[in-house]
């Protein structure tokens, strides 16, 4: 009897793979690239002080662009399963971030 394993060219659903860089999130690029000029000091003192301003306003817009692209028809047709895993995993991450800066600081 002979096995069949899917060819590069598609997976069990008949689709194409996904190249990793395709799917990379590169916006973790700019964090870490962010992260660096800020820990070498290249960032005058006047950008320092106004950088967390300008990240809480795009930490809000981005947000609100999350909250108005939701589709509560779509929450409510996925049902209440995914929506409980999200929440356990949101309140996980809450807990253990607050032990972490509890116990760092």
């Amino acid at each position: 009897m002979a096995s069949h394993s899917p060819s590069s060219a598609d997976d069990a659903t008949g689709t194409p793979p996904r190249s990793v860089w395709r799917t990379f999130p590169w916006f973790v690029v700019g964090f870490v690239i962010a992260a660096l000029v800020n820990s070498l000091g290249w960032l005058p003192a006047g950008a320092s002080a106004v950088l967390p301003t300008a990240a809480k306003a795009l930490i809000t817009f981005a947000m609100a662009g999350v909250g108005l692209n939701t589709d509560l028809r779509d929450a409510r047709r996925i049902g209440a399963a995914p929506m409980a895993v999200g929440l356990i995993g949101a309140g996980v991450m809450a807990v253990v971030s607050y032990a972490l800066l509890r116990w760092a600081l």
